[in-house]
Order: C-alpha cells, then structure tokens, then sequence
C-alpha cells in the first residue's frame, strides 16, 4: 500500500498557513502466510504499491537455495494471495520472499510438518 503525506503549517488557531508541495511517499509491503506452520500448502498474503516492477514471491530452504518461484500476475492494491503447494518438498523451515526488480521487499519463516 502507498501512502502520500503533505505537510500542512497551521497557526495556533489550526488554521492552514501553508502546504508543504513536497510529497513524502511511504511504502508498506505487507507479507504473510496461512496457516503456519503447514501441511501441505499455505496461503501466502501479500500487498504491494503501485510502482512495482516484476513483483514475484520466491521459497528458500534452511540452507539459502532457492526452491521455488511464484510468479504473481495481476494484482491489485490491496491484500493479494497465492498458493503455494510444498506436497514435493520436505519437512522444514522456509524462508518466503516477496520481490520486486530484483530487490527484497519482504520476507517470512514458514514452517511446513
């Protein structure tokens, strides 16, 4: 979610003096999953900003190999979700991506028995 923030000077009376034209954007990457710990396959919850750029979600095992990619179509600007099915994988801790261009937007342990 992408939220823009102006600054406003009031006088003592709340009245506005002056708008601050500079916008001061922030991002909020959102990125959870359920149920977890899993059996074979979680719900993966995400919500990215408007400006992302090859959004995709990728699985890592304990030792940092990636063991799959889920690559996220059309989304929307809100709470998005995606399956993921680890029926062909094995037990253990995960670590969830949530990638824009390249970069790491956010990530999570699961926990998959």
């Amino acid at each position: 979610m992408n939220w823009e923030i102006a600054l406003v000077k009031t006088d003592s009376n709340g009245q506005m003096n002056s708008v601050n034209d500079e916008i001061i954007t922030t991002t909020d990457y959102k990125l959870s999953s359920f149920p977890n710990p899993f059996n074979p396959t979680t719900t993966i919850k995400f919500c990215l900003p408007i400006n992302t750029i090859n959004p995709s979600i990728e699985i890592f095992n304990l030792k940092g190999q990636k063991v799959d990619q889920l690559i996220i179509g059309d989304y929307e600007l809100r709470i998005n979700e995606i399956v993921w099915n680890a029926e062909k994988y094995g037990s253990g801790v995960y670590f969830v991506t949530l990638n824009s261009d390249g970069k790491v937007l956010a990530f999570e342990k699961i926990t998959m028995i």
